[in-house]
């Protein structure tokens, strides 16, 4: 074997490794993207876990939500500030997961269904829109016309979460969801 030969035969080698190494640095590169979505996941339950804590150990607040999405005028003043907050941080929750989605971190699915509870939410509650038109000026501009593109889509086929049995003050053995009338006290007293 001469040395020109010889030559060529490393350079063929030497090739044959960088297409090896190559595609090792893709299949890391494909195995890195799904553990950070996996992570993502993770980090999104772990995130609403909390909220979803907060009307399970309230029910008083749960049923001011639930009354406020249906109809907002009906919760008093401080009523209204505490469902606020709450929707406000679960819509703030949902925005990240729209960012994560954006930027490739998020899958469709996971976030689909979350398009689908916001939807149950707002889209056919007239307490949710109303709470909706009121703050929509404090997210992005880009996820307010997604999401109103979105629910505008959905239209009537996502049931309203008060649609649901188990969301239905009235199914609940004390009544967390009767309006607060004159006389007697608010949620929070």
């Amino acid at each position: 074997m001469d040395l020109n030969t010889f030559a060529n035969f490393a350079e063929v080698i030497g090739a044959a490794g960088v297409i090896v190494s190559l595609v090792y640095v893709g299949h890391q590169i494909r195995m890195n993207t799904n553990q950070l979505k996996g992570e993502s996941i993770i980090s999104i339950n772990s995130a609403e876990a909390p909220l979803d804590e907060v009307i399970r150990d309230n029910p008083d607040l749960l049923g001011a939500i639930l009354r406020g999405l249906d109809d907002w005028e009906s919760l008093t003043a401080q009523d209204q500030a505490r469902v606020h907050l709450y929707l406000y941080t679960h819509m703030r929750w949902f925005e990240t997961c729209w960012k994560l989605w954006q930027h490739g971190t998020l899958d469709k699915g996971p976030y689909e269904a979350r398009v689908i509870f916001i939807a149950s939410l707002m889209g056919q509650q007239q307490g949710g829109r109303i709470w909706w038109t009121q703050v929509r000026y404090m997210f992005d501009q880009e996820f307010v016309e997604h999401l109103e593109s979105k629910l505008e889509h959905l239209g009537k086929t996502v049931p309203s979460i008060t649609e649901v049995s188990f969301y239905r003050p009235e199914n609940w053995p004390r009544n967390y969801g009767a309006p607060v009338s004159q006389g007697q006290k608010s949620l929070v007293e």
